[in-house]
């Protein structure tokens, strides 16, 4: 090519010692140009153009002429590391782990994505483990698991990077799961309750749902201040407790539920029967009837049972024994 013989005559040139060089093109041999100095073989182009080189005696040529050799050592150089890079591959690198897997927590029915981020020799493989144990089909930087359940809580997932050179496994990442959330229910309802004026009465709830649950106790409708927990005691009752109702309301973050009223019945504290009026004696001619009478007091219902009694009484000196 026309630039490299240009690029060859500066360099013979120079290390013969000559001026610099000048290339002119000659349009025609009769035109009787003299080519002055040392030049190298006289180049023709494609058009039929000649070309001759003329040897200048300055020294801004000498400068332009050095740094045109230097020029063209750089670019053959160059080219030759090109050549020689082209021609040999790059030995394969080990794989190394730059972002590792990180833990992630799901609610139950929920899925998981672990990722990984790696450097090598390309291609990099990936081969995803689910508690050492390789999963099918996750072979790429990241995998997302199926729905999770409350039994994968606890897994660990770690991804094997591998090149020409070799593979390095991660740090692994642990799944973890809760429950899903449910709202509170109540499955057994508070029932009635009968006791005795001056006793207490206690009803009781029980349900289920996403803990914590808040509990809140009424009394005919009313809550009561302190009555937050699964069962509520009464104080002492009174006679004028009977037939008030008590229900509850549970609660979680998911929503509430009212339970059923329990009806309360307080009855009088039992009495033991006391008489009031005594019987009086009574007296009668022989064949007529009489008539006793008593009254009395005490926790219904009171039963009553007359008896018939004689006392003797016995005579002592001046006296006569009678019967009454």
């Amino acid at each position: 090519m026309r630039w490299k013989r240009f690029l060859s005559a500066l360099f013979l040139s120079r290390v013969e010692g000559s001026t610099d060089l000048v290339a002119t093109p000659a349009k025609d041999r009769r035109e009787g140009l003299v080519r002055t100095g040392r030049t190298a073989n006289e180049p023709r182009s494609r058009n039929g153009r000649k070309w001759s080189y003329e040897a200048q005696n300055s020294w801004p040529g000498r400068v332009l002429v050095t740094l045109l050799a230097f020029v063209a050592v750089l670019l053959v150089n160059g080219c030759a590391g090109v050549a020689s890079t082209n021609g040999n591959s790059l030995s394969p690198v080990l794989p190394t782990i730059t972002t590792q897997p990180t833990n992630q927590a799901v609610t139950a029915g929920q899925t998981a994505t672990f990722t990984v981020a790696a450097a090598g020799t390309a291609p990099l493989s990936y081969q995803w483990q689910k508690n050492g144990t390789s999963i099918a089909g996750a072979t790429s930087a990241n995998y997302t698991t199926p729905a999770t359940t409350m039994s994968d809580n606890g897994v660990k997932f770690a991804v094997v990077v591998g090149d020409s050179a070799g593979t390095v496994t991660s740090t692994p990442g642990t799944l973890t799961v809760t429950a899903a959330s449910v709202a509170a229910t109540i499955t057994t309802q508070p029932v009635n309750q009968t006791v005795t004026a001056g006793q207490t009465a206690t009803f009781t709830v029980v349900a289920s749902g996403t803990a914590p649950l808040s509990y809140q106790w009424q009394k005919n409708g009313a809550n009561i201040a302190g009555a937050t927990s699964s069962s509520y005691t009464t104080p002492a009752t009174t006679i004028a407790d009977s037939g008030a109702t008590f229900d509850v309301v549970v609660s979680n973050s998911i929503g509430n539920a009212t339970s059923n009223l329990a009806t309360l019945t307080a009855s009088a504290a039992p009495l033991a029967p006391t008489i009031t009026t005594q019987p009086v004696n009574q007296t009668v001619t022989a064949g007529q009837t009489t008539m006793f009478t008593v009254v009395a007091s005490g926790t219904a219902p009171l039963s009553y049972q007359w008896q018939k009694t004689r006392q003797r009484r016995l005579r002592t000196a001046g006296q006569r024994s009678t019967w009454r």
